[in-house]
């Protein structure tokens, strides 16, 4: 339970199992890590703060390391994880819309178009609005 006594439905988490270098410092060999995935931005702040909270009791050597512990808008950390520019155009090519094929597709009542972003090819440039805003010289 986190400091408001919310608890995390296990039934709906996605947990795998990953094998990568230390976040921090440095190993010879790769070591298992867990990856947790929510389907809502809600779970995944009361997980947050449930571990949080083991941390700030337990302490030491014991403490939960997270990679990601962003709390706030969810979209601001998918465009940093992916590397979408929130301030000007980006073109997404290899995606798929509302799939039931994906393993965590739960469809959220709030949210009637999903898209599922596979890779991710850059920016576009200037954006095509600029010119529409340009006065001209006469």
């Amino acid at each position: 339970k986190d400091d408001e006594g919310e608890t995390v439905d296990m039934t709906e988490l996605r947990i795998e199992y990953v094998k990568a270098f230390l976040i921090r410092g440095y190993h010879l060999e790769k070591l298992t890590y867990l990856r947790i995935v929510t389907n809502t931005k809600k779970q995944r702040s009361i997980a947050l703060n449930i571990i949080l909270k083991h941390n700030s009791e337990i302490g030491g050597m014991h403490k939960l390391e997270t990679a990601s512990d962003d709390t706030k808008a969810y979209y601001r950390k998918f465009a940093r994880e992916y590397r979408i520019p929130l301030s000007r155009w980006a073109l997404l090519t290899d995606y798929k819309y509302n799939s039931n094929e994906m393993p965590y597709s739960a469809r959220s009542p709030l949210c009637e178009h999903a898209f599922y972003l596979l890779s991710y090819c850059g920016g576009v440039g200037e954006p095509f609005y600029k010119d529409f805003f340009h006065k001209k010289q006469t």
